[in-house]
């Protein structure tokens, strides 16, 4: 059978994509968690394969016998990846989810969405959302939340990212425009935050005057899969394409919450460093290296898959369920990739 590593690090939606990927091939996957070391965004500027970005305790993880695929994601693990691949002298193919920084040629496939401004060629796959798992699950927990009123509106929360704020703001109107749907309905929000949500927008949550269940990031027991499982509906930031592809993929109503800034110069919340620098970069930089997650969701919104939360929603829209054949295309990619038909 053939071996697999998954370079896991620190972002849950690259983890997720990674595992969906690999269940879906017959492969022994073993899993390579990524620690960084203060050197790593210099080894990933220089371009060259290095494990000189990681820290000793994932060097020493990283030697032969080396795997037949290694499935990798997120800038931060594109040195390393590349070097397993030169260290076992092409025999290991390496598949990048997502834009890569380097160029994509680089490696043998890359499978990225439509957000990153990549041309399809012979080694890239366009793909129409984030890869990902069922997350629908066998049964319904009832530990935290089946006293609520139904119907369930899980409400999956991201937050800073690029260009993107959810300042003070956007997170008010957020709170208030899910509890306003929620109480028309007589129903109640399952509410998931992320690594990326702000302290002002859980704050804004935790005062909500509709029933409600709320999970924390860093607290134990994610019920995640459990809220996606019990949903009625979903409300899913627009920041974050990992979760409004799990949200389309249990077919129930989607509504999707905006919180950019058509004129972003007049709050001060958006002169963060990390927002100014992805303006720049959006600008100036190479046009592979861009993202515009608009891109990402026109199509689904435009097929009536999703639809907008806005000021007065106050029923569940009417929306077509997704049909995603997206880990089916990127599975036979990689079979035929490995030669593990």
């Amino acid at each position: 059978m053939p071996q697999a590593w998954l370079l896991t690090g620190h972002k849950a939606g690259d983890n997720a994509q990674m595992r969906a990927l690999a269940s879906a091939l017959d492969v022994e996957t073993r899993e390579i968690p990524m620690r960084y070391s203060p050197a790593e965004l210099m080894v990933t500027l220089i371009g060259r394969p290095s494990l000189r970005g990681l820290d000793g305790r994932s060097k020493r993880l990283i030697k032969p016998p080396w795997p037949d695929l290694v499935i990798t994601a997120g800038r931060r693990n594109e040195a390393a990846a590349r070097y397993i691949g030169k260290a076992s002298e092409g025999r290991t193919k390496i598949v990048h989810l997502g834009r890569p920084w380097h160029h994509p040629d680089g490696f043998d496939l890359v499978l990225f969405t439509p957000q990153y401004l990549l041309e399809p060629a012979e080694k890239r796959i366009e793909l129409q959302l984030p890869l990902h798992a069922s997350t629908r699950a066998s049964h319904v927990s009832t530990s935290g939340f089946s006293h609520l009123p139904k119907p369930h509106i899980a409400l999956l929360i991201g937050g800073n990212s690029g260009a993107w704020t959810l300042d003070h703001r956007h997170s008010e109107r957020l709170a208030r425009l899910s509890s306003e749907l929620a109480k028309a309905l007589s129903g109640s929000l399952l509410i998931s935050t992320s690594a990326r949500t702000p302290a002002s927008a859980t704050a804004h949550l935790e005062s909500l005057q509709v029933p409600h269940h709320l999970w924390c990031w860093g607290q134990a027991d994610n019920p995640y899969a459990d809220y996606l499982a019990s949903a009625d509906a979903v409300i899913v930031t627009c920041d974050s394409a990992s979760m409004l592809s799990d949200a389309l993929a249990i077919k129930k109503p989607v509504l999707l919450f905006d919180f950019g800034d058509a004129r972003w110069w007049r709050h001060a919340a958006n002169f963060r460093v990390s927002a100014i620098a992805h303006r720049l970069a959006m600008r100036l930089a190479p046009r592979r290296l861009r993202r515009d997650i608009g891109r990402l969701h026109e199509p689904i919104v435009d097929a009536g898959h999703a639809c907008w939360l806005r000021e007065g929603t106050t029923e569940l829209p009417p929306c077509a369920p997704y049909d995603n054949t997206d880990l089916a295309r990127a599975r036979s990619a990689v079979k035929k990739l490995i030669g593990a038909h």
